[in-house]
């Protein structure tokens, strides 16, 4: 495995990409690979033939908290005897905040808000505090719009869509959202006559 920095954030190692020394790496929920070496390598070995099996970066072991792991890993098939590369990229990381509040200005909060990549992936969630405030630390640079959870949005009566998007990357690692609104709940109408029979 190749451990990079991906600095224009493709997922594609370019040829003037720094690799990463001493990043540790997960093999599934358990194993561990040797930290990587001065090329940005190391190898995984012992693993059993023909599991499909997730390795990824083990976060922990980064030395910056502002450089996070692109993905959550690869999934490979191990094969006897044939040696499998994978490139593993690392990605600048921000943060994200806001205040929560709905229509009509009143405070949200504990409540729980997600944070979706493009692919409407959740990738963090966050619980809005005592005045509204929310804060998504260590987020890898790219575009990123919020909801509210589902439990949350069904108990306080909104919406879980909201109308803010987020862009992370090199001219804008912090972004505040200022202050977010979400929509009541659309409710429906009930057709039973009153009056009955």
């Amino acid at each position: 495995a190749i451990v990079y920095e991906d600095e224009n954030a493709d997922g594609i190692r370019q040829p003037n990409e720094p690799v990463q020394q001493e990043v540790e790496l997960t093999a599934g929920l358990t194993g561990r690979g040797l930290p990587t070496d001065d090329q940005g390598r190391t190898v995984i070995d012992g693993l059993q033939p023909f599991e499909p099996i997730l390795i990824g970066i083990d976060a922990s072991s980064l030395p910056d908290p502002f450089v996070q792991p692109a993905t959550s890993g690869v999934v490979v098939t191990p094969r006897p005897g044939v040696p499998v590369t994978i490139e593993l990229p690392l990605v600048s990381a921000g943060e994200i905040s806001g205040n929560l509040q709905r229509e009509g200005g009143k405070t949200l909060s504990g409540v729980d808000i997600e944070l979706l990549d493009r692919d409407g992936r959740v990738v963090k969630t966050t619980r809005s505090e005592y005045d509204g405030f929310f804060l998504f630390e260590f987020v890898p640079y790219g575009s990123y719009k919020l909801r509210v959870a589902a439990l949350s949005a069904n108990v306080i009566g909104v919406e879980p869509t909201l109308p803010a998007l987020a862009e992370l990357g090199k001219a804008s690692g912090s972004v505040d959202l200022g202050i977010v609104t979400a929509k009541a709940a659309q409710r429906i109408a009930s057709n039973a006559n009153p009056q009955g029979p």
